[in-house]
């Protein structure tokens, strides 16, 4: 994957608070030829449900009856039908047709049917739980070929999490969390917004480099940018100083990109493996002592890069 470094350059640093964003700039405007979940799930063309009746909680169902393809990345919230689900690996689902998708639970007190369909939430899985599904999914895919995480560990990071926010759910819900602390998420959304001709970002807290995004266009980051941020703000406010940084005068760390520059070095360099992926292309997994992530590939070219520091 190091020719993918080609696609793209570091932008200026913007911080909000203890979480810095260093955009990562294409040097291409071409737009997609797929759809998000969301721009499909509008259209009505999209259709996701359990696997069965009695449902399987390590997959769902996804129905695409649309002319394009639907990318759906790793980590995406899916909520409703018997529990709320997130996706273990960025997939694009093929045009007309229907794919079995690899998901972890992320709310252990229910299985019973609230909707006959899943939606689209407005949030990714927060971000250090979907660093440490990543590796688990990674380490799955070599061990056995197929792309599972610890769902006991996600339960319990989750809950440890909610613990440390005092978000109380009576389902054990993720997205309970997210809710209990929308205002202050929010305001990171409002607080760093996507420059043109951004296709990615590395994303950090406290100083230290936790994670990146980079896609093939910008039409498409900027559609997922405020579900990829929501997951890393919640990291930010579970990680807050005492006391706050200043907002009104928040600046990055000395060196920030340099940090940035020296996490996707690492990130492109790391050792990786080939897996088939469920629907079009294949996935890149990593495999590095402070690295996890994976890249979806499809005709040759890069869809979605997604790594962690871990």
């Amino acid at each position: 994957m190091s020719s993918i470094e080609t696609t793209f350059t570091f932008g200026t640093e913007v911080t909000f608070e203890s979480l810095t964003i260093v955009p990562l700039l294409g040097t291409s405007s071409s737009e997609p030829d797929y759809d998000t979940l969301d721009a499909a799930l509008a259209r009505g063309t999209l259709h996701i449900t359990e696997v069965s009746e009695t449902g399987h909680v390590p997959e769902i169902k996804v129905l695409n009856e649309g002319q394009f393809p639907v990318l759906i990345i790793d980590g995406e919230e899916l909520v409703g039908a018997k529990q709320n689900r997130t996706v273990n690996l960025s997939i694009l689902i093929p045009a007309t047709a229907d794919v079995i998708v690899p998901v972890t639970c992320v709310e252990a007190g229910r299985w019973s049917h609230k909707s006959r369909s899943f939606a689209a939430s407005s949030r990714t899985h927060f971000a250090t739980g979907r660093a440490a599904k990543s590796a688990q999914v990674s380490e799955s895919l070599l061990r056995s070929g197929i792309a599972r995480a610890d769902q006991s560990q996600v339960w319990n990071e989750i809950e440890q999490k909610s613990a440390r926010l005092q978000a109380r759910s009576a389902t054990g819900a993720m997205g309970d969390i997210f809710e209990r602390q929308a205002n202050a998420v929010e305001a990171f959304v409002r607080g760093l917004r996507v420059v043109e001709h951004q296709v990615g970002a590395v994303f950090i807290v406290n100083g230290e480099p936790k994670g990146v995004d980079l896609f093939d266009s910008p039409q498409t980051f900027r559609s997922l940018m405020p579900k990829i941020l929501r997951g890393y703000a919640l990291d930010a406010i579970d990680r807050r100083p005492n006391p706050l940084p200043d907002v009104s005068s928040s600046t990055a760390h000395p060196g920030t990109k340099t940090v940035a520059e020296a996490f996707v070095r690492q990130v492109l360099d790391a050792p990786r493996n080939r897996f088939a992926a469920p629907g079009l292309g294949h996935t890149w997994r990593l495999f590095a002592p402070q690295v996890a992530g994976g890249a979806l590939m499809a005709n040759g070219n890069l869809v979605h890069l997604s790594a962690f520091r871990v």
